[in-house]
């Protein structure tokens, strides 16, 4: 009798440990999925604006250079902005402004009603008293800003119907640190989030809140956007539990059991969809209804005390054998099944059963026959995020291929005019054929420089084992003459052997000892190339390029690896750099899942980093 007693004893306890943590496996393995997929579209949001913000008709628009067209500029701009709204389906608008305090409209292509368009000049508009447009003239230089997500105002209204937008801006400079010009695009934040989260909200219910929880999308539409219509809801008044992930300390989710109708488990996760305000994000929530599991779950429960109550009067002998067959055994089959899932792998439920088992089995199975569902559909979302960047990387790759050779030749011909009209030219003719020869070998140089910003991602497919040490030692023999020219003293710390992109990391490091030779002193400068394992983090190692006779304000530090921002030092021959060799440099270690860093004193410069991650590809040649 005490035998059975304790039999039914566990399986009345058990049941609900055993579905609440087969759902609480399910919906978290669901919204970290949902959250890498939402901080992604972000990014490429961000990358987007950096690429209008960097093209070069973008400095001729914002008028840094006066002999260009400004006319043809935008026309040519407007087509690059049609050609980003075809491939992304979430971009409403992309916007120029001149940079002033009014902030007047010099391009604007939009999406309305199905059709994408330039707007006429009539129709542009000043935007100078917009939030979203002060803090991006405000904004340190190469920091790319968000708006808060809300209703979208034209001509000083809320559009009706709603449309939610945020926008993502980026101040372009002119040479001389003045601002020439700001960069937006607006995006479609239900579009997006469309994309991200399914339709068939049966067993998961999503809700999204910015960093005051306010609700941006919830499964009542009449709740979202209460800020901006004067009736705020927030996820602490429905949630009250939540109130943490919206604190300094920023949880990465709770979990807890609220509802009506019995024990709903809710998950809130913090994402940080905007990396360069970090005190900006979303928080995106899943709540798992479960109906299903726990109309099954109550009926396990009465067949496990009815069994019990005829095992006490049948016998401990025949209790045992009985609860064993008919509920331990299943129980612990699907509790296998469960720990096998939650590994990632196959597993099999008894859904043939016609008992209550059978009942929360298949409840079970459609439950992650639905995330296996979506789990498709995110990669096939996936798919068609990459493809248009591709796209987008094709347009930019013709576009600076078909720039290069007519710049090549303007440099060419002036050189030609020098020589041969060197004896008939005036001084003020021979500054001017000059000038005109220098600024036409940067703009290749500049151009060069973004065909290679735009090739980092799809080179190098594979990694391959390789010792660091000949990767720098070939690297320090290119630069061997110019090192010797200025009396440079080389040291090279032991490296070590890692799996790498080689051809990127070669590219990786010529950029960082360019730069030190930019900014270096003209004689006795001091370049060291550093390596040291990274504390708690075993096999990762923090390398780096160290030079001497240079310093970088601490307030740069974090700027400096944005386009344009790296300073514009003198190369060795006297041509001006381009400006975008630690933008490279980023965009390579970012390749390598890694990241990278400044670090700076009164007479020094160490940019550090970390080739961290597998990367891409799943392999190593």
């Amino acid at each position: 009798a005490i035998t059975a007693v304790l039999i039914g004893m566990v399986v009345f306890l058990s049941y609900g440990q055993l579905v609440q943590t087969q759902r609480e496996v399910a919906i978290k393995r669901d919204i970290a999925s949902r959250a890498a997929l939402l901080e992604r579209a972000f990014d490429e949001v961000t990358h987007d604006v950096r690429l209008v913000a960097s093209l070069p008709a973008m400095r001729a628009v914002c008028g840094d250079d006066a002999s260009s067209d400004a006319s043809a500029s935008r026309a040519e701009m407007a087509s690059i902005g049609l050609s980003m709204l075809r491939a992304k389906p979430h971009y409403l608008q992309v916007r120029i402004f001149d940079g002033t305090v009014e902030g007047r409209e010099v391009v604007r292509v939009a999406r309305q009603g199905g059709e994408i368009r330039r707007e006429d000049e009539a129709r542009l508009q000043l935007k100078g008293h917009r939030d979203y447009y002060r803090e991006a003239l405000a904004a340190p230089a190469g920091k790319v800003s968000y708006s808060q997500v809300g209703l979208n105002r034209e001509f000083g209204s809320i559009e009706v119907p709603h449309s939610p937008v945020v926008r993502a801006s980026l101040r372009v400079e002119r040479l001389d640190g003045s601002p020439a010009g700001i960069v937006t695009i607006n995006v479609d934040f239900p579009a997006l989030l469309g994309e991200l989260l399914p339709e068939d909200t049966a067993l998961l219910t999503y809700y999204v809140a910015n960093e005051q929880g306010d609700y941006l999308w919830h499964p009542d539409d009449s709740r979202e956007y209460g800020f901006d219509l004067g009736r705020p809801y927030r996820v602490q008044d429905d949630f009250p539990g939540m109130a943490a992930v919206f604190g300094p300390a920023g949880a990465e989710s709770r979990v807890e059991c609220e509802g009506a109708r019995g024990c709903e488990l809710v998950v809130f996760r913090r994402v940080p969809t905007f990396p360069e305000q970090p005190e900006r994000f979303l928080v995106l929530g899943t709540m798992s209804t479960g109906g299903d599991v726990e109309a099954s779950a109550a009926a396990i429960r009465a067949r496990g005390l009815g069994s019990t109550a005829v095992v006490l009067l049948l016998g401990a002998a025949v209790a045992g054998v009985f609860a064993a067959a008919l509920i331990t055994r299943p129980l612990r089959g699907i509790t296998e099944a469960a720990d096998r899932v939650a590994s990632g792998e196959d597993a099999s439920l008894p859904v043939e059963r016609r008992d209550e088992i059978g009942v929360l089995a298949r409840a079970m199975d459609r439950m992650l026959g639905a995330l296996r569902r979506e789990e498709r559909r995110l990669a096939d979302v996936n798919i068609r995020l990459r493809a248009a960047n591709e796209d987008l990387e094709h347009f930019a790759h013709i576009a600076s291929h078909d720039l290069r050779e007519p710049v090549s030749r303007v440099a060419s011909l002036s050189d030609l005019a020098l020589q041969i009209e060197a004896d008939r030219l005036s001084e003020q003719s021979r500054e001017v054929l000059t000038c005109l020869r220098d600024s036409s070998a940067q703009m290749v140089d500049l151009i060069r420089d973004f065909r290679s910003l735009t090739r980092i991602d799809r080179d190098d497919v594979v990694r391959a084992e390789v010792d660091l040490a000949e990767v720098v030692g070939a690297v320090v023999a290119e630069y061997r003459d110019r090192l010797d020219r200025r009396e440079v003293r080389v040291e090279v710390e032991a490296q070590p052997r890692l799996a790498l992109y080689v051809n990127l990391t070669r590219a990786l490091y010529r950029n960082l000892v360019q730069n030190a030779l930019d900014h270096g002193p003209e004689r006795g400068m001091v370049l060291r190339f550093t390596a040291s394992a990274s504390e708690g983090d075993e096999g990762v190692w923090v390398l780096g390029v160290w030079n001497s006779g240079s310093t970088i304000p601490a307030g740069e530090l974090e700027r400096v690896f944005a386009p344009f921002r790296g300073g514009r030092g003198k190369r060795a021959e006297g041509e001006e750099n381009s400006g975008l060799g630690l933008s490279i440099c980023r965009r390579i270690v970012e390749r390598h899942a890694g990241r990278i860093w400044a670090e700076s004193g009164a007479d020094f410069v160490h940019l550090k980093f970390m080739l961290g991650g597998r990367g891409d590809d799943a392999d190593v040649c």
